[in-house]
């Protein structure tokens, strides 16, 4: 792998990133708009190596799907539809734990396949929702920016990309005892050690500026410290669980990487499958457990 084209990719992919955020704070829709086009890219990635082509009924059915989810629901959003929200991804996610286990059965007719498929493709749409959602309360109102869902977005995508990022540099210089060779061979103990450590830190550290930057504008912003900690723990290890269980389907198939449209790293489910499980897994968390108080959003 040319490291330097894929650092070159990462440059382009952050800028792009960063745009669309600080864009969202004044626009409002501009996070929602990035999520529907990698969400529908990603779904796209997968149909394509599940073998499910453009003649298929249901390819069409899973794009409108993702692009539906996002599109319509995403712009406004209420506590009530907040808490069905919440709700709706976790039976989504324990509908897909039963297809999972239905898998292992090993019946590798077409039904099982369009079934596991549409499966995934929920999980994929509820990973980009969950970002979507956060981006659409982080608009500014009155000249305030509500700092919480900002914060909570940044963990729900930093989760995932510092938990392969750490893992990546710490594993191929010093990863020698393999994580699960059988799925993923570059994948190591070593590395998983360095998304273990990289992910807490990156959390506490963007928790301590967010904290700095509401009280010097005046906010009174809490920060729960204990738990910003376990909840980086936890995200290492769901983004690296979210990575593997990709790699399973990739292995299944006989590919190594979803596509081609970011040089050096793949399609962008080999760069988002970590963080679509971490999006779901962080909004879990927030909604249920007090990591912030920000009295500045009521």
């Amino acid at each position: 792998m040319n490291l330097k084209v894929r650092l070159w990719t990462a440059a382009v992919a952050i800028a792009f990133g960063l745009t669309a955020i600080i864009l969202n704070a004044y626009i409002g829709y501009t996070v929602a708009i990035a999520c529907a086009v990698i969400a529908a890219g990603c779904v796209f990635e997968l149909l394509r190596c599940m073998g499910i082509t453009f003649r298929s009924p249901f390819f069409w059915c899973a794009e409108a799907y993702t692009l539906g989810m996002l599109l319509v629901f995403t712009p406004d959003y209420t506590s009530v539809a907040r808490l069905r929200y919440i709700q709706a991804a976790l039976c989504i996610l324990l509908i897909l734990s039963a297809v999972i286990c239905a898998l292992v059965v090993r019946k590798k007719d077409e039904r099982g396949k369009i079934v596991f498929t549409a499966a995934v493709t929920a999980l994929i749409t509820v990973g980009f929702c969950c970002i979507a959602f956060w981006s659409t309360l982080y608009v500014m109102q009155d000249g305030v920016l509500p700092i919480v869902p900002l914060v909570v977005l940044l963990f729900c995508l930093l989760g995932g990309w510092i938990s392969d990022t750490g893992g990546y540099f710490i594993g191929s210089n010093w990863g020698k005892h393999k994580l699960a060779p059988k799925i993923s061979p570059k994948k190591s103990i070593e590395g998983l050690i360095g998304s273990i450590v990289s992910v807490p830190l990156v959390f506490l550290g963007v928790a301590w500026g967010a904290e700095a930057i509401a009280r010097g504008q005046g906010w009174a912003f809490e920060v729960s410290y204990p738990l910003v900690l376990l909840l980086g723990l936890a995200c290492s290890f769901v983004a690296t669980g979210g990575d593997l269980a990709f790699s399973i389907i990739k292995r299944y198939r006989g590919i190594k990487d979803y596509g081609s449209i970011m040089p050096g790293h793949g399609g962008f489910l080999d760069r988002f499958d970590s963080v679509i499980f971490t999006s779901i897994f962080v909004t879990l968390a927030v909604a249920l457990v007090p990591v912030f108080r920000d009295f500045s959003v009521i």
